[in-house]
């Protein structure tokens, strides 16, 4: 289940936003009044998106973006505010910010649209992070098979070739002797890829 954090100080807006984003039953919001309860609660739930009133009783939203990205650039946020500026919004996409509403909303389609894109967004990047770790996983020289005395050769003498200044590495030997997987553990043990 998708976690939703409101960050607003006007109680009958994160009532509003809790009530149509979770009527799906499909994600969980919480609420916070403050910056500093929003940032402390964002520790504890662990949110995927964040809706971020740019006014807040105890600090600017802009900054309470800059730490939540600071801390979890995973997590995507969306601004919401009552006094939109073009200035505020040009300030908060360079943040980081997802997106940026204006309150009133208007249609309440447009939030939810708003939300929908940017948990697609967070599931995508996710993926994709997964998906890089695997292929990590998957390449990493300490996968040869083997335990002879040459394979912990082999092995060592990738290590010091990985860490080598050399611009060129050239691999070569007979067809089906694993010359792709040695160029595999090159890439990602140096520090160039």
């Amino acid at each position: 289940m998708d976690n939703i954090l409101v960050i607003d100080d006007e109680r009958n807006i994160r009532a509003l936003c809790a009530r149509v984003l979770a009527q799906d039953g499909l994600v969980e919001v919480h609420g916070a009044e403050t910056g500093k309860e929003g940032l402390q609660m964002a520790e504890e739930v662990g949110p995927d998106v964040v809706l971020l009133d740019l006014r807040l009783p105890d600090t600017d939203g802009i900054d309470v973006l800059k730490v939540l990205k600071g801390r979890h650039p995973e997590i995507a946020v969306i601004i919401i505010t009552g006094y939109g500026q073009v200035q505020s919004a040009v300030e908060a996409m360079k943040a980081g910010a997802a997106d940026y509403l204006e309150k009133p909303f208007e249609h309440l389609d447009k939030l939810k649209l708003a939300v929908v894109r940017a948990l697609e967004e967070v599931r995508a990047r996710r993926e994709i992070q997964r998906l890089h770790q695997l292929q990590e996983k998957q390449n990493r020289v300490d996968e040869l098979v083997g335990a002879s005395e040459s394979t912990r050769v082999q092995r060592e003498l990738i290590g010091k070739l990985a860490r080598s200044e050399a611009q060129t590495i050239l691999i070569h030997g007979e067809r089906g002797t694993g010359k792709e997987l040695v160029a595999r553990g090159l890439h990602y043990q140096s520090s160039r890829r």
